[in-house]
């Protein structure tokens, strides 16, 4: 039997899409987004946030470029994946990054929201 891996969160994008090509000249959008939390400590709420690397695949990686910049709320759905890899010192490394399966624009851009401010 297989395991469940399903991921739905909303965030904050605190690092800009930036697309790559990889074989075939396909696209694959990177940016990174900050999920927050709260955790209760010595009897006083805290928030925290975690940080993700988020992937998107094809031409919605393209389509989305202008949009996913840093300061945007997004929701995402998608699976968990764990990256691993040999740095240069011979170290294992490894990250989780979400792949993203379904985006949602939460807000407006931030540009857009000041010059409706004023």
């Amino acid at each position: 039997m297989a395991d469940i891996n399903v991921l739905a969160v909303t965030g904050t994008v605190v690092r800009d899409l930036k697309i790559s090509y990889k074989k075939n000249d396909y696209p694959i959008g990177r940016f990174k987004v900050a999920v927050n939390n709260r955790r209760k400590t010595d009897g006083e709420w805290e928030e925290y946030g975690n940080y993700f690397e988020a992937v998107i695949f094809g031409p919605r990686a393209e389509s989305l470029e202008r949009h996913l910049v840093q300061g945007r709320r997004v929701g995402i759905e998608g699976q968990l994946r764990q990256d691993t890899w040999i740095d240069k010192e011979q170290r294992r490394q490894s990250k989780t990054i979400i792949v993203i399966q379904s985006l949602t624009l939460l807000n407006k851009p931030p540009e857009e929201s000041e010059e409706t401010e004023e």
